[in-house]
């Protein structure tokens, strides 16, 4: 009587656990949105390429984004108007060269708006 209910308990053991691993594996695969042929190779690869597949794509477009990002600051460092790149936590990334400019006349005069640069640009502008 204990074999029977080992047996039993086991195989509803694992039958939950498959159960588990199938909704587990579509839910990963619901994931797996970037390629736009996804859904035609989803029953022919493992779900490893899967994955495989989608980190090499997001990281193609990752690298398309930072030269992109490189190309608009090579643009606005050449700019004659003062430019910021600011992020979401507004935070000062990145400036032209023409905004350091004025950012340097500005804390010649002493100003008001001296104070104001002074918040939020870095220290080491002024060499």
């Amino acid at each position: 009587m204990e074999i029977i209910t080992l047996a039993i308990g086991g195989a509803i053991g694992f039958g939950i656990g498959a159960i588990e691993r199938f909704r587990l594996n579509n839910k990963i695969k619901k994931l797996l949105t970037g390629l736009p042929d996804t859904q035609e190779v989803s029953h022919s690869l493992s779900l490893v390429s899967l994955v495989r597949r989608e980190i090499n794509h997001l990281n193609d477009l990752c690298a398309e984004y930072l030269d992109t990002i490189a190309h608009w600051r090579g643009v606005m460092s050449l700019s004659p108007l003062g430019y910021l790149l600011i992020d979401q936590e507004n935070n000062l990334e990145w400036c032209n060269l023409r905004l350091k400019v004025c950012y340097i006349s500005v804390i010649g005069n002493r100003g008001n708006a001296g104070f104001f640069w002074s918040l939020f640009a870095p220290t080491n502008w002024i060499n």
